[in-house]
C-alpha cells in the first residue's frame, strides 16, 4: 500500500523546488561564465595587443600635437592597438633584421576611426590612404625598420582601435 504524506501547504514544496533549481541554474551559468572570463583573460593578455598606455612620450609634437612611439614586438606578427582618447599622433615602427613591412589595418568591427596614417620610414613623409576592410595602409622597411605616422582623428572620440600586420618579404 503507497504511502501518502499530508501537505499543509503544498506551495511550499513547489517554492522549494523551484528555488532550488533556480540556485543550480545560477551555479551552473556562473561557472560558464567564469570559464569564459578566464579563457578570454588567458588568450586576449597577448603580447600583441598594443595600447597608448606605456606609449614612450616625448616634449617632440606636430602641429602642437603630442606624439606617442610603440615599437611592435619582434615576436608579432599581427594585433590590435587599442587608443584610449585619441589625441595627437601615434609613431607606429617595426624592427626586423630581414625585409618586411608593417600595415596599420581595420578590425573585425569594420571603420578604422583615424584622421590619417602617412610612411614615415626612412625620413620620408608620404601620406598613405586610410586602411578598408580589403586595403591596409603599409610601409616598406628600409634597413629593417619600417615605420608609420597615425594620426588621430579630428574630432576627439572617447576611443578607437586599428589591426597592424607585420608581413615578411
Amino acid at each position: 500500500m503507497p504511502t501518502f504524506i499530508k501537505l499543509e501547504r503544498p506551495s511550499e514544496i513547489f517554492i522549494s523546488s523551484l528555488s532550488k533549481r533556480m540556485m543550480f541554474n545560477y551555479r551552473f551559468f556562473g561557472g560558464i561564465l567564469i570559464v569564459f572570463i578566464t579563457v578570454d583573460v588567458v588568450f586576449s593578455a597577448d603580447r600583441c595587443r598594443l595600447t597608448n598606455m606605456g606609449s614612450v612620450r616625448t616634449n617632440q609634437t606636430i602641429h602642437n600635437k603630442p606624439v606617442l612611439y610603440k615599437t611592435v614586438p619582434e615576436n608579432c606578427t599581427e594585433g590590435e592597438f587599442d587608443w584610449d582618447w585619441p589625441q595627437g599622433y601615434i609613431y607606429l615602427s617595426s624592427t626586423l633584421g630581414r625585409p618586411h613591412s608593417l600595415c596599420v589595418q581595420t578590425t573585425e568591427f569594420g571603420a578604422v576611426m583615424l584622421g590619417g596614417v602617412s610612411d614615415v620610414t626612412g625620413g620620408k613623409d608620404v601620406p598613405l590612404a586610410l586602411p578598408t576592410q580589403d586595403h591596409p595602409a603599409c610601409s616598406i622597411a628600409t634597413s629593417g625598420k619600417a615605420e608609420l605616422l597615425i594620426s588621430a582623428f579630428s574630432t576627439q572620440i572617447y576611443w578607437t582601435t586599428f589591426g597592424y600586420r607585420v608581413n615578411l618579404l
